[in-house]
Parts: structure tokens; C-alpha cells; sequence
């Protein structure tokens, strides 16, 4: 039935086909117009077997050609089939072992899920080694570091095997103190000093039975020259076994012969400074910078106070004071300010000793070198001898001085004969005038009597003048208020109780006195002194000139806010060992005692006091000239 159903299909199949190809051939030759095909249409419409006989060939080969095609699709169908059968089969076995690939999948998953986990923890586990490995190598950086600066080594002793191993680089560096142990520990313990070994055998004996928590000693040993050299060794056990004996013990050692070497000159330094501490003279006391007690004296502070050494441990400096004792509280306060500043300070005081007697001392205070800081060394010097010697001494120099001053009047003598005579010549006149009026005529004019008497009195107040400025000038005190005064008024006044003395040894005095000068600070006499002073030392100059003319110059002017006063000679000059000396008391150039060697120390003196300044120098020709610079009085 099925071929049957196939033949029918392909008959009607043919038959459509042959239509179709009719239609195309009539449709094709109308729409083309072509002779040809039209004559072969109108050909074939007349021969209707030729057309027909021509279809039954075409018919023919397209059956066949249909039947071919079947065959082939047949062929493809069955080929079709097969393989969908087999895919089907496939598909039932996939269907089959699904569920195991997608539990082998879930699992692979899984799998992989705890791979990539496993390679984050390896990757952090790797980045925090490399981190360790960093600090491990900055450690033994800083380990290395460590001992190259404290020059040291470290050694690493078995215990159980006795070996030692030992790393002397960094003392080879610091000085060829090679210990250079090798092998095993009875080399180190052989090369210990005798005296030593037994202290460092207890340290190590004590570390091991865990009594310390660590090994540390200081001994002599003797290095690869056969010298003796001072380490310091500091270690730990590391490790330990289970019945809690030491395996292994680690450390390092240092060499401080150095240090020792320092701590024996400090323990000398010690024993020397405690021997000057007890045998000076001067009393010692160690006290407190800010209570200001006392920690500690020497002998000389217990003799000189009268105090036993715990009677002193139990004052202060303040109770010790003379003074009030808030004043001496704030007074020594303001000496600590001082010594912390400078490091050094010096305070005149009075102490008050244990028998009640007042001394003044001088008290040198100075930071304890290598102590607390708050300790400070004060060396109470008694100055009272010193005191009575300087008030002694200036009794002496005010004697001295006033031997000068009326050595310098002796000098001015002649002048003030010569002033006082003038005067008295005169009284001497009116007076034997009167007498010889009165004696020849017998009466006299009351007018005239009175006018020869006011001028007896004038010239008696001249010599009263004269007599009284030459005791004021023996008599000028040192001390006294500074007020202003002429400087040209004192050459003038110098000069002319000079004046005869001066005419008589040929010497002829020139001024050059500026006008207008400013007043200076001083005392009027004694700027007179001064100058008196400078021009009998260069008349004494000039006398050993023989030769004319002797001149002294004096001149005047003002610079800035110093007048200055120039006294030149054209004498012999000053030799230069002499100028060095010059202002020396009791330093002369006078043969046979003729001169004490004090006027120009006495000049230089009060000058200073004054606030002025002298120098001297020889002149570029012959001669010397002194320079006196005295301070303008300012507001004057």
C-alpha cells in the first residue's frame, strides 16, 4: 500500500510538473515575443503524438529521476533514523550519569573553592614570613650594630658537648685584644685569671640552677699576645632538657680594660681628692643646693668653726650666717642662681663660729664634678687677717701718700715764699711808714691811718689765702662727692705754686689751654695734686738736661665727652724697662733715696678713682708727654 500511495504521488507529481512546464513555455513565449519558441508551441499544438510521445520521454526520465531521488531519500531517511536512534540512546545515558557529573561537579566546585582558600592562606602565610624574614634580618642589623658599637661578640656554649664557639671580630677591631677561643670550653676556662675563675665560676653555677635569671661577670683574661685583658661577660641559657639541666647557653663578651683602666684612675682621683679635702687648710663643706645643708666637711671646716662633724651635718649654711636669716636665705639663693649659670661663684659674708665670734669670710662656691647636680663644694677661706692686713696697708699708703703730698709742698716752698713775701713786704712798708710819720711829725691824718690799714689787711687775707689753699692741699681728703670743676683753673693754680721753683731751675712752662672747656668730674684739689704731681716729674726730667732751653708745655682741649690734659717736656725721655714699671708704687729712678717712688703711683690712683685714664709716652723728637683723659660732668 505504500508503494501504491507512492506511484499515485509521483504520477500526479509528473503530471503537474509537465503542466507547469507547458505554462512556462507558453507564458515565456508571450512575454519574450520569440519566433521560435511560438513556432515550436504552434509545432507541438499540431503534432499532437509528436508532443505527446515528447511528454511520455520527458515523463519517462523524471519517473526515473523521482525514483532515484526516493531511493536516495529512503537511504537518507533510514541513515536519519540510526542516528537518531543513537542520539536517543546517548541522550538515555546522559540522562543516566547526570546526576553523578553534577555530584562530581559540585564537588570539583568545592574543590576548587577550598584550592583557592588554601592558595589566599599560602599567600598570606608567605607575605607574613617574608615580613618575619624582613624583621629577622633588621634584627640581626641591629644586632650586629649593637656589638660593633659596644665592641662585643657573642659565643654559643653546648653544654652537654662542651663546645664553644666563639666570634672575636668586633674585639679585634677594637684595639687587637684577641681572646681567639676555639673548640671546646676548657680553653676558655684555662686562660681565666686564677683570682677570677672563682667568682665566675659561682655566676655561672648560680645561673644554671635557675637562682639568677641570667649569667654576668667581670674578669681578667689573657689574650693571643699573653697580655691580661679585662671583659665583661653577659649570657643566658637557652635551652634546657627535661630534667632541667642546661643544654645550651648564650652571650656575649665585652671588652671594658678600658673602663677599668678609667675606674682605677677615678678610685686614685677619689682617694686624692678625699686626702686634699681632709688636708687643706681652708674649711670644705658639701651642701645641699637648695636647703643649703650640709652633707659632708673636712677637718679644717670642724677646727675653724668650733662644730664636731654631726653638729655640722645637722645646720645650714643660712644658720650658719651672721646676717639676718632671711637675708642670708635670699643671698645664698641669688650664689646657687649663679653657680648653675657660670659654674663657679664667689660671697663675702660673716659666719657666726660656735664660740659666738663673728668672722668675715669669703665663700667660693663650685658644682660637685661627677655628683648629683644638686650638690654644690663651698670653700669658706677666713679673711679676717686679709682684712686687717688691706686696712693696715691703707693706713700705710695714706701715710706714704701724705709724705708725698708735703714732699710736693716742700717743692712748692720756694714758690710760696716767694707769694707770702710779696704781702708781707708790703705790710712791712706801711707798717715802718706809719712808725716814721708817727715819729718824725707826730700826728697822722685819722684818713690816711685807715687807708694804710685796709691795705695791711688786704694783703694779710693775701697771705691768709696762701696759707689756706697750702693746707687744704696738704689736708684733701680721698674720699668725698665728685662735683665739676675747671681743669684749666687747676693747671693755672699748679703752675703758680710752682712758679719760683720752676724760674729757678731755668725752665720755661707754655700753655695752650682751649677755652670753654666743659667741666670735668673730680675734686678741685686734688686735680690740682695731679698736675703739681706731673710737672715735678718732668722738672725732675729736665734737670737732667744740661743744656737750654727746658720747656714744659701744657695743653687743654676737649674730645668727645673727655677733656684731656697734655703735659710734655723736651727732656731726656723714659726708657722703655721704665715705662713698663712707671706706675708702680715705691718704683724710682732717683739715685740715693732722693724719691719714695709713690707720686705717680698716687697720680694714677686718683685718677682711677676720678674715672679717668693717664697714659705715657715718649715724643717723637726728645722728651715725654703724660696724658691725663678725665670724664665730662654730665648735665653740668
Amino acid at each position: 500500500m505504500f508503494k501504491r500511495t507512492d506511484s499515485k504521488h509521483s504520477l500526479y507529481y509528473i503530471i503537474t510538473i509537465t503542466a507547469v512546464l507547458l505554462l512556462f513555455l507558453v507564458i515565456a513565449a508571450t512575454l519574450m515575443r520569440n519566433a521560435i519558441l511560438v513556432s515550436l508551441l504552434i509545432y507541438l499544438w499540431k503534432n499532437v503524438k509528436i508532443a505527446i510521445a515528447i511528454m511520455g520521454v520527458v515523463l519517462t526520465l523524471i519517473m526515473l529521476w523521482n525514483l532515484s531521488l526516493q531511493k536516495q531519500l529512503r537511504k537518507h531517511v533510514r541513515a536519519l533514523a540510526s542516528e537518531l536512534e543513537e542520539r536517543r540512546l546517548a541522550q538515555e545515558e546522559i540522562e543516566k550519569h547526570k546526576d553523578i557529573f553534577q555530584n562530581a561537579y559540585q564537588d570539583l566546585q568545592s574543590s576548587y573553592e577550598e584550592v583557592e582558600s588554601l592558595a589566599g592562606e599560602l599567600e598570606k602565610s608567605q607575605h607574613n614570613l617574608m615580613n618575619i624574614n624582613a624583621e629577622l634580618s633588621s634584627s640581626q642589623e641591629r644586632l650586629k650594630l649593637a656589638l660593633w658599637g659596644a665592641r662585643a661578640d657573642m659565643w654559643d656554649w653546648y653544654v652537654s658537648t662542651g663546645e664553644l664557639v666563639y666570634n672575636n671580630r668586633n674585639i679585634n677591631k677594637a684595639g687587637n685584644q684577641r681572646i681567639e677561643i676555639k673548640g671546646h670550653i676548657s680553653e676558655w676556662e684555662n686562660r681565666i685569671h686564677f683570682e677570677d675563675w672563682p667568682l665566675v665560676y659561682e655566676a655561672i653555677s648560680s645561673h644554671m640552677k635557675k637562682e639568677t635569671s641570667s649569667y654576668s661577670a667581670e674578669y681578667r683574661i689573657r689574650n693571643m699576645r699573653g697580655e691580661w685583658v679585662w671583659v665583661m661577660d653577659s649570657g643566658k641559657v637557652v635551652s634546657w632538657d627535661s630534667e632541667g639541666k642546661a643544654l645550651r647557653v648564650i652571650g656575649i663578651t665585652q671588652v671594658i680594660t678600658a673602663r677599668k683602666k678609667a675606674e682605677q684612675l677615678f678610685a686614685n682621683s677619689v682617694s686624692i681628692y678625699q686626702t686634699i679635702f681632709e688636708a687643706t687648710n681652708n674649711a670644705i663643706l658639701i651642701v645641699e643646693a637648695n636647703e643649703f645643708g650640709v652633707l659632708e666637711a673636712n677637718s679644717a671646716a670642724c677646727r675653724e668653726t668650733g662644730y664636731s662633724l654631726e653638729e655640722l651635718k645637722q645646720s645650714t649654711l643660712s644658720e650658719m650666717s651672721a646676717r639676718n636669716s632671711n637675708e642670708a636665705q635670699l643671698a645664698l639663693q641669688q650664689q646657687m642662681a649663679i653657680v648653675f649659670r657660670d659654674g663657679t661663684a664667689v660671697m663675702h659674708t660673716e659666719v657666726r663660729y660656735k664660740n659666738g665670734s663673728v668672722v668675715p669670710v669669703l665663700i667660693r662656691f663650685n658644682i660637685m664634678p661627677g655628683t648629683e647636680s644638686n650638690r654644690v663644694m663651698a670653700v669658706v677661706i677666713d679673711i679676717s687677717e686679709k682684712i686687717k692686713f688691706q686696712e693696715e696697708r691703707k693706713k700705710r699708703l695714706q701715710y706714704e701718700e701724705q709724705a708725698i703730698k708735703m714732699t710736693t709742698l716742700s717743692v712748692m716752698s720756694a714758690g710760696v715764699v716767694h707769694e707770702i713775701s710779696q704781702p708781707l713786704n708790703a705790710i712791712k712798708i706801711l707798717a715802718d711808714g706809719m712808725l716814721f710819720w708817727y715819729e718824725t711829725v707826730g700826728e697822722i691824718d685819722s684818713g690816711e691811718i685807715r687807708t694804710a690799714v685796709q691795705h695791711i689787711s688786704t694783703q694779710a687775707e693775701r697771705i691768709n689765702d696762701i696759707i689756706m689753699h697750702m693746707r687744704d692741699l696738704a689736708n684733701a681728703a680721698e674720699e668725698g662727692e665728685f662735683y665739676p670743676c675747671d681743669l684749666n683753673k687747676a693747671v693755672c693754680g699748679a703752675i703758680k705754686l710752682l712758679q719760683q721753683e720752676l724760674i729757678g731751675n731755668d725752665i720755661r712752662v707754655e700753655l695752650e689751654l682751649e677755652d670753654k672747656l666743659c667741666m670735668v668730674r673730680g675734686i678741685a684739689l686734688r686735680l690740682e695734686e695731679i698736675v703739681a704731681n706731673l710737672l715735678i716729674n718732668a722738672m725732675h726730667a729736665l734737670n737732667e738736661r744740661y743744656q737750654s732751653p727746658k720747656l714744659i708745655i701744657c695743653r687743654t682741649r676737649q674730645e668727645g665727652e673727655q677733656v684731656i690734659l697734655e703735659i710734655s717736656d723736651n727732656g731726656p725721655g723714659i726708657g722703655e724697662e721704665v715705662l713698663k714699671h712707671i706706675w708702680e708704687p715705691f718704683f724710682t729712678t732717683k739715685k740715693g733715696g732722693q724719691g719714695m717712688g709713690l707720686g705717680l703711683a698716687i697720680v694714677n690712683s686718683i685718677v682711677s678713682k676720678i674715672g679717668g685714664n693717664i697714659v705715657c709716652y715718649n715724643n717723637d723728637g726728645d722728651g715725654a708727654t703724660f696724658r691725663l683723659e678725665l670724664p665730662v660732668m654730665i648735665g653740668e
